[in-house]
C-alpha cells in the first residue's frame, strides 16, 4: 500500500513579487520512503528525487498514486495540456494546481495559480497610469485596477524552524528550514 504526502514547493523568483512551484510527493511504499518533486518550467517537465529545501512549503494532502503512476501523469500533461509554456496561462503554477488536483483533490492557494493574470494585470495599471495623463479611460480605468492590485502576492519570506511531523490541516505552512 502507499501513503504519499503532497505539498506544494514555493520559491520566490528573485527581483520580483512572484513566485515558481512545484510538487513534492513523499512517497511511502512498505518500509521504503521516496521524496520526488514535480515541476515544470519554460523547458518542460522536470522531476526527481529532493536535493534541496524550498523557500516554502504547504501541505496540500495524502494521496494513493504510486510514483510509477505520477510520472505517468506528469509526463503526459508534459505531452498535451502544458507542451507549449505560456508564462500566463501554462504555467509552473497551473502544472502544480493540475497535478495536485489529480493527486489530492486539492486546488493550490489563488495567490498563486492566479499570477498569470496579475502579470496581465500589472501590464494594464502601467497601461492605465499612462493613459491617465492623456484622457478619460485612464481616469476611470486607474482606480479600478489599483484596487485589483490586491491580489497581487506578497513577497514576504517565512522564517522558522520545521516539524517532522505531518500537519491535521490542509495548506498548513512548513517552513523553510536551515
Amino acid at each position: 500500500m502507499v501513503i504519499s504526502f503532497v505539498s506544494l514547493w514555493i520559491d520566490a523568483i528573485p527581483d520580483t513579487r512572484f513566485f515558481h512551484t512545484s510538487i513534492r510527493i513523499e512517497f511511502h511504499e512498505n518500509e521504503n520512503i521516496f521524496d520526488y518533486y514535480f515541476s515544470y518550467n519554460n523547458e518542460g517537465l522536470e522531476f526527481g528525487p529532493v536535493n534541496r529545501n524550498p523557500d516554502k512549503e504547504l501541505y496540500l494532502g495524502e494521496s494513493s498514486k504510486t510514483l510509477k503512476e505520477v510520472v505517468s501523469k506528469a509526463e503526459k500533461l508534459n505531452a498535451t495540456t502544458f507542451r507549449d509554456y505560456d508564462p500566463c496561462d501554462r504555467n509552473c503554477n497551473h502544472f502544480s494546481n493540475e497535478l495536485s488536483v489529480w493527486l489530492c483533490g486539492q486546488k493550490i492557494p489563488i495567490e498563486y495559480l492566479a499570477q498569470g493574470a496579475v502579470g496581465n494585470l500589472a501590464m494594464l495599471t502601467a497601461t492605465a497610469v499612462s493613459c491617465t495623463m492623456f484622457g478619460p479611460f485612464g481616469v476611470i480605468a486607474f482606480p479600478v485596477l489599483k484596487g485589483l492590485s490586491r491580489y497581487l502576492p506578497n513577497s514576504g519570506s517565512t522564517s522558522g524552524s520545521g516539524s517532522s511531523s505531518r500537519p491535521s490541516s490542509s495548506l498548513s505552512v512548513k517552513p523553510k528550514t536551515p
